[in-house]
């Protein structure tokens, strides 16, 4: 059964709680949105003129927010939330999903540079950078 958005977040952000069900169904939804939009989770996608340079700054900023107090509270509530909550999983892949597509550009600039093969595994090397980020 799909878990309605309560009336706290309503009221917290000073609408109705009917505005609020007619924009999310569920919880899980309005944590996709949050996600999404939460400025805390953001950063600037570098543009060094190099892969790597690129990579190595792209690194920087996610390791600042993972460890930065404000941003990390999110996460930790987020992955906390993911094992009873199948939806909250799905919500934080779509969040995931959307951060690599603002990433796109990167891997865009770097092929036309000839740094990257057209068949390049993106998603590998975003893996590659954040577990060295996790290290």
């Amino acid at each position: 059964m799909k878990e309605a958005p309560s009336s706290a977040v309503a009221a917290q952000s000073g609408v109705h709680k009917t505005t609020i069900y007619r924009t999310w169904a569920t919880k899980d939804e309005v944590l996709a949105d949050a996600l999404a939009q939460a400025p805390e989770l953001t950063f600037t996608i570098p543009d060094t003129g190099s892969l790597r340079r690129d990579l190595l700054e792209l690194a920087k900023q996610i390791h600042r927010l993972l460890s930065d107090p404000a941003s990390g509270r999110v996460i930790t509530a987020v992955v906390s939330a993911l094992p009873g909550r199948p939806a909250t999983a799905e919500a934080a892949g779509r969040f995931f999903a959307d951060r690599l597509g603002r990433e796109q550009v990167l891997f865009d600039r770097a092929h036309d540079r000839g740094e990257l093969a057209d068949d390049a595994y993106l998603e590998r090397l975003v893996d590659t950078v954040l577990t060295g980020v996790a290290r």
